[in-house]
């Protein structure tokens, strides 16, 4: 496991937030590229994702505020500042998709086409995102009694996020694959 890559000053430097970045940037070349190739202006491609990353951000965000209301009904100032951490990936995607599709809609861009551009950067960037919850100790799978019952791609000794290291199902790996 490798969650931090390292430090400039006091500056963490994560790989989850890493490979996120990266997945988002492959997203937007992808479009900007897609903008060049059909003659458009590549910068209205951009802000198309931009506005996805936006709405992905926000529902987020909102998502993993509902899901943990007992602690923000009594913290309310912390809803909406997210570089504390906490976002939902149920919830980016659910404002996402509507956020491209508005994003596409706002700058005159056939929403078709940059579906079919997303159609690959989404498995991307599920790739990238799974490859760093496995680096960073989230995401991880449920406990089973023994490896001796599984292969060791289905299961191996992996930590969670207090560092408790135990059999436990590749949850990282199934969602790779899946992607």
């Amino acid at each position: 496991m490798l969650p931090e890559l390292g430090r400039i000053g006091p500056v963490v430097i994560h790989t989850y937030t890493v490979l996120l970045d990266v997945a988002f940037l492959v997203g937007l070349i992808a479009l900007a590229r897609r903008g060049l190739h059909t003659d458009q202006n590549p910068a209205a491609w951009v802000d198309v994702g931009l506005i996805a990353l936006l709405g992905g951000i926000m529902g987020g965000r909102a998502a993993h505020v509902a899901v943990h209301w007992s602690y923000f009904s009594n913290h309310l100032g912390e809803t909406y500042r997210v570089w504390l951490g906490g976002l939902d990936w149920h919830g980016a995607v659910a404002g996402g998709i509507p956020g491209l599709l508005l994003g596409a809609r706002l700058r005159g861009v056939g929403w078709v086409d940059v579906l079919d551009v997303m159609s690959w950067v989404l498995p991307v960037g599920s790739i990238l995102g799974s490859l760093g919850c496995l680096m960073s100790r989230c995401g991880y799978g449920r406990e089973v009694a023994t490896l001796a019952d599984y292969p060791l791609v289905i299961a191996s000794e992996l930590p969670d996020i207090y560092g408790i290291v135990a059999p436990r199902l590749n949850s990282q790996l199934f969602a790779m694959a899946a992607g």
